[in-house]
């Protein structure tokens, strides 16, 4: 059990004990389109919580990312996809911080959108997602 102050009961925990399994620990969830909105200027909010956080390789370690479909090229970079790895080093143990990812402008003809939370391997630890929205730029907490 993990002691928090921000549990409403519906968090989402991403957990490796073992830095030499294959794969991390990545969770998604895909969002269907049509979208009522223009997605110009909207951010990704999430509160985040880590517990010995601690990156044992060369890999990108842990982070958010928001995909849209379809992407625009094949490397799955600029439009349509935003990465919080390199930008927000979710490592070591802290308590509950609010986390902004602005979106990149998404294509007028978008599907979807799928969000990323991953651990890849070689990162040992406990990280804790609460509170996600997407909403316009300005709102939220």
């Amino acid at each position: 059990m993990v002691p928090s102050t921000w549990d409403d009961g519906f968090a989402l925990s991403l957990e490796n004990e073992d830095i030499d399994s294959r794969g991390g620990a990545t969770w998604s969830q895909r969002i269907e389109g049509p979208f009522r909105a223009n997605l110009t200027n909207w951010q990704l909010h999430v509160r985040v919580k880590a517990i010995d956080v601690e990156r044992f390789s060369t890999s990108r370690g842990a982070f958010i990312s928001v995909r849209g479909t379809p992407l625009r090229n094949e490397r799955a970079m600029g439009i349509n996809f935003i990465t919080s790895s390199g930008l927000l080093e979710l490592s070591g143990t802290f308590d509950w911080i609010f986390v902004r990812l602005q979106l990149p402008q998404f294509a007028q003809d978008l599907e979807s959108l799928t969000i990323f939370f991953v651990m890849e391997e070689g990162v040992r630890g406990q990280l804790i997602f609460d509170d996600v929205r997407i909403e316009p730029a300005g709102t939220g907490l």
